[in-house]
């Protein structure tokens, strides 16, 4: 947990405050609060300071906003990469990184949320990032037998699909949420199967 820089008195020692203090803050009240009670004021409180000291780093809440997204999509991206070392097959890593998204996303429900709350990807989402990269391994190295335009589309088609699910989950569908990880597991059990995947698809959860 975060601690802050304060006198005995209980007051923020001055000019302690830093950049990434701030964003770890906001982070952990995030997680703590959800996204919907997420304000500039419980961060100030959370880290003993002043509203006004927040802004002495950042020009607005905005501004606050999209430097945790920043994080949370690089710690997204770690993670997402970390799962593909397990395996050497394309096929396998892309599995590991299907999973390994979907549990972020249900035990970071809101930090999830904050990624896709605002409409600001005019870049690649971290996770597609990860996908299409993949993709692109897997076709230099022969192990998916695709073009490099075909390699393309199906990062955009498993991707779509699992961040599909992953929303009918967090939005409680009920036919998705109570089945949740069935679902996922009959989706790659059918992307493994396309992907020419030779061998018997191995199941997380069992048959």
């Amino acid at each position: 947990m975060l601690k802050p820089r304060v006198h005995e008195s209980g007051r923020r020692i001055r000019n302690s405050l830093s950049r990434a203090e701030i964003i770890a803050g906001a982070l952990e009240v995030l997680r703590e609060q959800g996204i919907d009670n997420l304000t500039v004021r419980l961060v100030a409180r959370r880290l003993r300071c002043s509203v006004s000291a927040l802004y002495s780093h950042f020009k607005n809440f905005d501004e606050i906003y999209n430097a945790m997204i920043g994080e949370t999509e690089r710690e997204l991206g770690r993670e997402l990469r970390k799962a593909r070392l397990g395996f050497a097959n394309t096929i396998d890593q892309l599995l590991a990184v299907a999973r390994t998204y979907w549990s972020f996303a249900l035990e970071h429900k809101d930090m999830h949320r904050l990624m896709y709350r605002k409409t600001r990807y005019l870049r690649i989402p971290p996770a597609y990032r990860v996908y299409l990269d993949t993709f692109r391994r897997g076709y230099r190295t022969g192990d998916l037998q695709y073009s490099r335009k075909e390699a393309q589309a199906l990062a955009r088609t498993m991707f779509a699909w699992l961040y599909g699910l992953i929303a009918m989950e967090l939005l409680g569908v009920s036919h998705i949420s109570q089945h949740g990880a069935r679902q996922l597991e009959d989706g790659l059990r059918h992307f493994h199967h396309l992907l020419g995947a030779g061998g018997r698809f191995e199941s997380q959860i069992g048959d």
